[in-house]
């Protein structure tokens, strides 16, 4: 009877840990909070915790988040809000910053982002005054615009407007190397933040350059 007993407890207790576990594997994100971070409509607790698919993020105008996985690294600036999904990210306000090596994808209203091959890849994506900007900081990028799909060689910008069209910036806009102008704009006309520049500076320092300690390639 013992023996029956605790089998049972044995086997409800796999029925409920085990799929947990399976999907943290499977996830294997963490989030990282500077300031006051909402995970889910609720204070990141103890500003870190394990995130999930469907898991939404929201960034006050005074504090960041870093969203790590296995290979990738995506800084939510403030004043924003995202929702993990896994192998992609969904950009409801605000503006990210994504370094890649495993090609994750960043979407927001009409507009995907995705790096073209497996290599290391850094982009941004900023939605401004109705219109989304793209900057291709390393590695080129695929934008596609509802039908329309576009190529963004590294160092260029692109911009959705207000009509749903994708277009490239003039030449005039290729980026310096080691600068961020598509998060300036953002910051200076969206965000209307100050100090921004040391939340990301902080986590920039932490991972190398966005670059996470361990990526899934060398």
């Amino acid at each position: 009877m013992r023996v029956s007993l605790l089998r049972s407890a044995v086997c409800w207790l796999m029925v409920t840990v085990t799929p947990a576990y399976l999907i943290a594997e499977d996830t294997g994100a963490m989030l990282h909070g500077k300031g006051p971070v909402l995970l889910n409509g609720n204070p990141l607790p103890t500003n870190s915790s394990a995130i999930f698919p469907g898991d939404s993020i929201q960034t006050q105008p005074e504090s960041a988040a870093d969203i790590t996985v296995s290979g990738a690294s995506v800084i939510v600036l403030p004043g924003s809000t995202v929702k993990y999904e896994g192998n992609a990210i969904e950009l409801e306000q605000g503006a990210v910053s994504v370094a890649s090596s495993v090609g994750i994808s960043t979407h927001t209203t009409g507009v995907i982002v995705t790096p073209h091959s497996s290599g290391w890849a850094e982009f941004d994506i900023a939605i401004v005054k109705g219109e989304v900007d793209i900057a291709a900081r390393k590695g080129e990028m695929t934008v596609q615009c509802g039908n329309d799909t576009l190529t963004l060689p590294e160092g260029q910008e692109a911009v959705r407007d207000a009509s749903g069209k994708c277009r490239r910036r003039k030449a005039a806009a290729i980026i310096p190397a080691g600068e961020n102008p598509l998060l300036n704009r953002y910051v200076l006309i969206g965000g209307g933040i100050i100090g921004w520049v040391t939340v990301l500076c902080l986590f920039l320092c932490s991972t190398g350059g966005g670059q996470p300690a361990s990526p899934s390639t060398p």
